[in-house]
């Protein structure tokens, strides 16, 4: 009775223990590299560790952010996801400009041209967007929609088109 008893027990810790998973220092990202030996990605320590994560920049809470890049006059903008917009934040003045608010709906990725335009590529509305600065309005402005293309050789009809991210 004892051996069956220990046997159960021993089945169950060999099935149990394999799906106990241990959070990597509580970040929210793990980091990997490919194995050429394996053809896979392989989970390796940690690359760095932040001194803290924060989601709030100049009044304003990031929601999902997907991406970022900087410009040459070191404003950094964000492809602030779960708010539908992209900001951009001047790392010399510290000044929050909002771009894109009822315009965008889910922005995946930025890029600054060296035309200095802003492009974004929407996930939510499957299209492109070029925004330039208006100083007249003091805002960005949507200056080209790019959509799917359906005259040429790549997509027909029927593909789907979702933009993801961006870069010119």
């Amino acid at each position: 009775m004892m051996k069956k008893h220990l046997l159960v027990l021993g089945m169950l810790l060999l099935v149990l223990l394999p799906s106990l998973s241990v959070g990597a220092n509580g970040l929210p990202y793990s980091t990997y590299t490919y194995s050429s030996s394996t053809h896979r990605l392989v989970w390796t320590q940690d690359a760095y560790l932040p001194l803290s994560i924060s989601y709030d920049l100049g009044g304003f809470t990031l929601a999902n952010p997907q991406d970022l890049t900087i410009d040459a006059q070191d404003n950094v903008y964000i492809a602030d996801y779960g708010n539908a917009r992209v900001i951009k934040y001047s790392l010399r003045t510290d000044e929050v400009t909002l771009i894109g608010e009822g315009i965008l709906n889910k922005p995946n990725g930025v890029h600054v041209g060296v035309d200095g335009a802003l492009y974004v590529a929407d996930f939510g509305t499957k299209k492109g967007y070029k925004f330039i600065w208006d100083g007249d309005a003091g805002a960005y402005g949507v200056a080209t929609i790019y959509e799917k293309p359906v005259q040429g050789p790549y997509f027909s009809e029927g593909d789907a088109f979702d933009p993801v991210k961006i870069v010119t």
